[in-house]
């Protein structure tokens, strides 16, 4: 289980933290609860944002023996760094930019984190804050703080809202327990992807995206990490809007044995959509149905030679991942 409490300074992450340790313990009393604070990026790399927003989870099955509790994770990029360092902004995404947010959103999915927002409105963050003091965040902040973590909640692939009554503590404990559920249920949903590490995204996507081996990246097994505008990054990027949230990405040369065939069945028989010819030889040695599938050019291919079509790439994507139209111009007969 694995659980991220996400929130403006001030909105009570805390006390549910804290009763979500006390809750955990009791109901999971086999299992190990760990707890942390998430702090503020070491270096401002995206490169460290992803090893250790996704590199630290990539290899951990949060199934069964763990309840693992994270106050805060990534969300800092979209909340605080536009306003305390906008100089790592390129776009609204800060360090990780708009590939390095997907990459990590679709990463959580498919290690069953449940990432929770609690909300509360300015005022009440500003009593908070006046009371207790806090040296980061001003006041006059807190309005634009709000507006920020609503985009993020827009911008995420999958979150729930929490908002606990603000001048009562009374109702937390049922809060927490409803999070608890929640996260059981969302494990109990992923319980079979511990067996595809090298998968990022949800239990039942709309599309499964196959690409063919990672290109140098030799600390992960992920597919597509989008770092120094490589080919993860160009794909990352031009998905559109929500499409992205819910489509699987695997790379067919690094799943063998008939795995991918498992994992495809596993995932509800999507449609596959192979990018490029390697990904499409892995697809067929698995004896995956060709009416299941659709076969695009790669996205380095595309970067290279069609850089100003991305966003029509993209689409094109979107289209064949719901039905094979072979009169389409990138499909690759």
């Amino acid at each position: 289980m694995f659980i991220v409490v996400e929130g403006p300074d001030g909105s009570g992450k805390s006390s549910l933290v804290e009763e979500l340790v006390k809750q955990s313990s009791a109901k999971y009393p086999e299992r190990e609860i760990v707890h942390f604070h998430m702090g503020r990026p070491e270096e401002e790399s995206r490169e460290w944002c992803l090893r250790t927003w996704v590199g630290s989870i990539e290899k951990i099955n949060h199934h069964d023996s763990k309840v693992v509790i994270s106050d805060r994770w990534h969300w800092g990029e979209v909340t605080y760094a536009p306003l305390k360092r906008p100089h790592t902004c390129k776009d609204e995404y800060g360090l990780l930019g708009i590939a390095g947010w997907r990459f990590v959103e679709l990463a959580l999915l498919s290690r069953a984190a449940v990432q929770f927002v609690v909300k509360q409105p300015p005022h009440v963050l500003a009593e908070r804050i006046g009371v207790r003091g806090d040296e980061f965040v001003k006041e006059d902040e807190l309005a634009k703080i709000c507006e920020l973590y609503d985009l993020g909640i827009q911008q995420a692939a999958r979150v729930e809202i929490v908002s606990p009554p603000a001048n009562s503590r009374d109702q937390i404990p049922d809060v927490v327990d409803w999070m608890l559920r929640t996260a059981l249920y969302r494990e109990r949903e992923t319980e079979v992807l511990p067996m595809f590490p090298e998968y990022i995204g949800p239990a039942k996507p709309s599309a499964l995206l196959v690409g063919d081996r990672r290109n140098g990246e030799d600390y992960t097994t992920l597919p597509f990490y989008p770092i120094n505008g490589n080919s993860g990054e160009y794909l990352l990027s031009n998905l559109p809007s929500p499409y992205w949230k819910n489509i699987g990405v695997i790379n067919g040369s690094e799943i063998c044995g008939g795995r991918l065939h498992l994992l495809w069945q596993a995932l509800g028989n999507p449609r596959v959509v192979a990018l490029g010819r390697l990904a499409e030889k892995s697809i067929k040695k698995d004896s995956i149905p060709a009416d299941k599938v659709s076969v695009l050019p790669h996205p380095q291919y595309v970067r290279r030679f069609h850089h100003k079509d991305a966003a029509e790439y993209g689409q094109a994507i979107k289209r064949l991942s719901i039905a094979t139209n072979q009169e389409d111009r990138w499909i690759l007969r």
